[in-house]
């Protein structure tokens, strides 16, 4: 019986935080503040320099991007 009751209390206990929580963000109006990922991202433009011949700038639009390394690190040999 104590075991039971001890049980019951704890889930009731459980639930009344969770709904506390629950009811601040509502009333608040409480929002997660996105990472880049989730706003949109992030663009890059990149430009030649005045003079560059064509021939040179078809060639770099050729080369495959390099795939993500997690954590953003380099590996040996992964630089050209």
């Amino acid at each position: 019986m104590k075991a039971t009751r001890r049980f019951v209390t704890s889930v009731v206990l459980v639930f009344l935080i969770v709904a506390g929580l629950i009811g601040t963000i509502l009333v608040t109006g409480m929002k997660p503040k996105l990472g880049l990922d989730l706003q949109g991202g992030l663009s890059v433009v990149l430009t030649a320099p005045n003079g560059t011949p064509s021939d040179k700038i078809n060639e770099a639009v050729n080369i495959p991007p390099e795939p993500h390394r997690p954590g953003g690190r380099w590996r040996a040999g992964d630089l050209p």
